[in-house]
C-alpha cells in the first residue's frame, strides 16, 4: 500500500507509450527515490529483470578494460597482487572477489 498519490506512480513515455524505450537506469533511480520515501515500513518490492532496476553502484573490470586499470581498481580494493601478473590472471583474481564489490543503486536505496 502506498501512502501517496496515484499520479506519483506514474511514467510516461514520450515516444511510443512504451515506457522501456525511455526509461534508463536515472530516471528510474530519481522515481524510485521519490517513490520509496512513500511506503509504509516493512513493505516488499517487486522489479522485473529490465536493465534499469539492474545498474551497478560501481563498474566491475572485465577483459575489455586495459591492465593499467584492473590493477588500479585492485589497488582500491585493496586486493593484492602480483605485478608479473598478466592480465587474465588478475581478471581471475577479480572473479575471485567480485561477489564483495557487485552491488546495485536501486539495492543500496531500498
Amino acid at each position: 500500500m502506498l501512502n501517496t498519490k496515484c499520479g506519483d506512480l506514474v511514467f510516461e513515455s514520450k515516444k511510443t507509450g512504451d515506457y522501456h524505450e525511455d526509461m534508463t537506469g536515472d530516471l528510474f533511480k530519481d522515481w524510485f527515490e521519490k517513490i520509496i520515501t512513500k511506503l509504509v515500513p516493512n513493505r516488499v518490492i517487486v522489479m522485473d529483470n529490465a536493465p534499469y532496476h539492474s545498474v551497478k553502484a560501481e563498474p566491475i573490470p572485465n577483459k575489455s578494460l586495459r591492465k593499467g586499470d584492473i590493477i588500479s581498481w585492485l589497488q582500491t580494493k585493496n586486493i593484492n597482487f602480483d605485478e608479473g601478473m598478466v592480465k587474465i590472471e588478475l581478471l581471475e583474481l577479480v572473479k575471485s572477489n567480485r561477489s564483495q564489490y557487485e552491488k546495485y543503486v536501486i539495492d543500496d536505496l531500498a
